[in-house]
């Protein structure tokens, strides 16, 4: 989606529909969080004699993520406009003006 609103705006010349485009906020811990049970995933998956040591560690760092995600702090301060986004495990974000 980000690729075909750069590829349509140079080729149609259009400038000025900054509200057609897709804002990506993705907070640093969701991105970790990807990136890591991507690499798990694959290094797990594509094994084909894992045992219960590889499914025990994959386990644990589902239990560990979801820890994290119930025990952070749901609220975050607000900026100065007060405008506010959700991340994807229910925190508010600060969104700058």
């Amino acid at each position: 989606m980000i690729a075909f609103s750069a590829w349509y705006r140079v080729h149609t010349g259009e400038d000025g529909q900054d509200e057609w485009y897709f804002p990506v906020h993705l907070p640093g811990w969701d991105v970790l969080v990807i990136v890591l049970f991507v690499f798990l995933t694959t290094y797990v998956h594509n094994d084909p004699k894992s045992n219960y040591h590889r499914g025990s560690v994959f386990v644990l760092s589902y239990c560990v993520l979801v820890a994290n995600f119930c025990l952070a702090p749901k609220e975050h301060t607000a900026s100065a406009t007060g405008t506010q986004i959700r991340s994807l495990s229910g925190r508010s974000l600060s969104r700058p003006a």
